[in-house]
């Protein structure tokens, strides 16, 4: 997470990557990655929109083969 990025002192930046594992090994493992940014437009409002992909194996192969 990035505090203060471009000189706004409450708003805040931040990316992050996960990953899981299911517990049925046909089904495989999932993973993501995720880009926020935090707008404080006043001391008791903010904005943060969220950008997310999320990544499952099992259902990409089964995308690709039809």
């Amino acid at each position: 997470q990035f505090l203060t990025p471009f000189n706004f002192q409450n708003d805040r930046l931040g990316l992050g990557f996960w990953w899981g594992e299911h517990v049925d090994p046909v089904i495989g493992s999932e993973y993501g990655l995720e880009a926020f940014y935090k707008f404080q437009f006043a001391r008791f409002m903010e904005v943060s929109p969220d950008l997310q992909l999320v990544m499952c194996l099992i259902l990409t192969s089964l995308f690709l083969e039809a």
